[in-house]
């Protein structure tokens, strides 16, 4: 009995973390691809100091996403609950270095996705007019590049976003260093940042399925449902190379570093 509770416990915990998430994102993400707009935009055409202005506002919305999660990671984390994934493809790494169950990752991942889905349809309630502006929030390939640069970039993003995860929260540095716990949020969220900046131009920044899943059935686009497989391919297969290259090349090279130690000193 106590097992179920925890495990309930847990999913609403991962529902309730993406749907804050999305919430908090709303649909800012595409705000980059129309800040030439206004520059071409007939109010702005004569008065070049009101369309710097707009570009401002809309280069810092960039640079917000990623400090949000500076905002939102420290609480989720600390909760204690159910990890504060809050990405199904942080889950799918996890679950690949077998820290989380088949059956928990699964649950957690559709937890994510209907806290998503919930997430957008708060904001497409309370933000409709910048929601439809800026075309739902939904994930696409940025016109000028292509389907396989935009799968490129979620994967390589994502691997970043997973191997910090990764790295921020080894149960043995934490064992060696007591305030790694406290800090892990931290290189999470300026991870999270730094791929923002990277990848915004070109797909909107996908790395979580859940997040792209629910602004892409609210929003119901045809040209966001037909780029909707590389927000699930790239970010699955990031966190497939990062817990391989965590899990079998560092760990593997640390113990066969620390087995040399060991066999040197006896000697």
């Amino acid at each position: 009995m106590e097992k179920t509770t925890l495990i309930l416990r847990q999913l609403r915990s991962s529902t309730w973390g993406a749907q804050v998430l999305v919430f908090l994102q709303g649909p800012h993400r595409r705000v980059h691809r129309h800040a030439p707009l206004p520059l071409r935009h007939r109010s702005h055409r004569h008065r070049p100091q009101e369309a710097n202005r707009s570009l401002r506002r809309r280069r810092f919305t960039r640079y917000r996403m990623g400090f949000r999660w500076y905002d939102l990671r420290p609480r989720l984390l600390h909760r204690r609950v159910s990890g504060g994934h809050i990405n199904p493809a942080v889950t799918f790494g996890l679950f690949l270095a077998r820290k989380v169950s088949l059956v928990r990752a699964v649950g957690y991942m559709i937890a994510q996705c209907l806290g998503a889905i919930c997430g957008v349809g708060f904001v497409k309630a309370f933000m409709k007019t910048p929601y439809n502006t800026l075309g739902g929030g939904a994930n696409t390939v940025a016109p000028g590049y292509s389907k396989g640069t935009a799968l490129g970039a979620e994967i390589i993003g994502t691997f970043v976003l997973v191997y910090t995860v990764f790295s921020a929260t080894d149960p043995k540095r934490s064992a060696r260093d007591s305030h790694i716990p406290v800090l892990a949020p931290l290189p999470i969220g300026f991870a999270v940042f730094m791929v923002h900046l990277a990848t915004i131009p070109i797909t909107g920044t996908g790395i979580n399925p859940a997040r792209s899943f629910g602004a892409a059935v609210i929003y119901n686009n045809e040209k966001a449902w037909d780029d909707h497989w590389i927000f699930w391919v790239g970010p699955f297969v990031g966190a497939l190379a990062a817990a391989a290259y965590h899990q079998y090349i560092l760990r593997a090279a640390a113990v066969k570093a620390l087995a040399s130690f060991r066999s040197s000193a006896t000697n």
